[in-house]
């Protein structure tokens, strides 16, 4: 049981953790994406978010630009001599999977000190771990009392002359020690536990699941509408760039855009009306960024009339996270022993003493012959069936002892 509570409290912490990190959050970098010399303050801005681990920061920007990220001192010094990674072609989503500090810069000569510098301080996920519970059953401590020495048989008493023989009394039969009754105890005990496991394994099963699914989720891609997140009626095919994504569940797509425009998530006969009339939701400003949370169709368009019919329309498959949760096999319970039926053998009838015999006595005197004793009853089958019940039960006591302290 210990064992199986220890499982779970991990599994949990790792669901726990996971679903932390499924909540990823995308934060356009400026606010709204744009990374260039325009005089943004990115670090004022950056000052303001709560960047956690798992977020994404995404950048947007002019071919005449890159993304470059660098250590301390290199970001002081505005050098991209030595980068920890560099990030051109007009867009680029940095995952930030680890707690800390993370500088970027644009290397080319004069962006950075021109302002298109950027340090970011990553949150730790928060992840408290649930208590382990106590057991509610505390073990008992057993102790064996000891069996009792069997009692002798006391001697024979003799009245004047003629000896009285009494009948011998029969040492009472063994009884069986508290072993047995341990014996039924553990037993009881080992099953209980052994029906308890069924729930905790189906619990356990349940919780690598969710933390399955939440690690596929915590690793979600940002898809850039037609690549790059332009939002626009340039004449880009956003559904023939569509075709070659893999959306699944937890992901998200950015869309980067102009004032003049906005994206309308619709339905289908929305969608194929070009109307925004009944939309699902609509999002302006310049920069959004949809969460794909669900499996299914989505459609989205610019509601601007004529701008749909120009081109800006997609329409986005998402895929359903596949988690295959693992096999685990509940114990079967224990087959309890069947309760021995005893037969107790009948008692034997004593022997009755014959009558004594005169015989005559060659000088006048009778002689009395001593009566034949009757001879002691012979232990019953009971008392054998105890004896070898309480061997067994300790024999079973210590060895049930010694797995359960392995």
């Amino acid at each position: 049981m210990a064992m199986a509570r220890a499982i779970l409290a991990v599994a949990a912490v790792a669901a726990l953790a996971a679903v932390q990190l499924a909540a990823a959050v995308d934060h356009p970098v400026g606010g709204t994406g744009s990374w260039d010399a325009s005089g943004n303050s990115y670090d004022a801005w950056s000052a303001k978010q709560t960047f956690k681990q798992g977020d994404t920061l995404s950048f947007k920007f002019a071919s005449s630009h890159d993304v470059t990220e660098v250590n301390k001192a290199a970001y002081d010094a505005c050098s991209g001599a030595n980068p920890i990674k560099s990030y051109s072609g007009g867009s680029a989503t940095v995952k930030l999977t680890a707690p800390g500090k993370r500088y970027f810069i644009c290397s080319v000569p004069g962006h950075c000190a021109a302002g298109m510098k950027l340090e970011v301080t990553v949150a730790a996920a928060a992840v408290t771990a649930p208590a382990p519970a106590k057991s509610s059953k505390p073990r008992h401590q057993r102790s064996v009392a000891p069996t009792p020495a069997p009692a002798m048989a006391p001697e024979p008493s003799s009245t004047d002359e003629m000896p009285n023989l009494s009948t011998p009394t029969a040492a009472p039969a063994p009884k069986s020690s508290d072993a047995a009754s341990i014996v039924g105890m553990l037993g009881a005990k080992a099953v209980a536990a052994e029906v308890d496991m069924a729930p905790m394994a189906r619990a356990i099963v349940a919780v690598v699941a969710v933390a399955a699914l939440a690690v596929q989720l915590a690793a979600a891609v940002d898809h850039p509408v037609g690549g790059n997140g332009a939002w626009d009626a340039s004449g880009t095919s956003y559904n023939a760039w569509s075709a070659k994504q893999a959306f699944v569940q937890g992901d998200t797509m950015s869309f980067k855009y102009a004032a003049s425009h906005d994206v309308t998530e619709v339905t289908k006969a929305g969608y194929d009306a070009c109307s925004g009339a009944n939309p699902v939701k609509s999002y302006t400003g310049g920069a959004t960024t949809v969460k794909l949370a669900a499996p299914g169709k989505r459609y989205f368009i610019c509601s601007v009339p004529g701008h749909c019919a120009a081109g800006m329309k997609v329409e986005v498959t998402v895929a359903a996270a596949a988690v295959t949760a693992p096999a685990v096999t509940a114990p079967a319970p224990a087959k309890s022993r069947p309760r021995h039926q005893r037969s107790v053998a009948p008692a034997p009838a004593p022997t009755m003493a014959p009558e004594p015999s005169s015989v005559s006595s060659t000088d006048g005197l009778p002689t009395v012959s001593t009566p034949t004793a009757a001879p002691a009853p012979k232990p019953s089958g009971a008392a054998s069936i105890g004896m070898l019940g309480a061997k067994a039960g300790v024999a079973l006591a210590i060895g049930m002892a010694f797995a359960l302290a392995i």
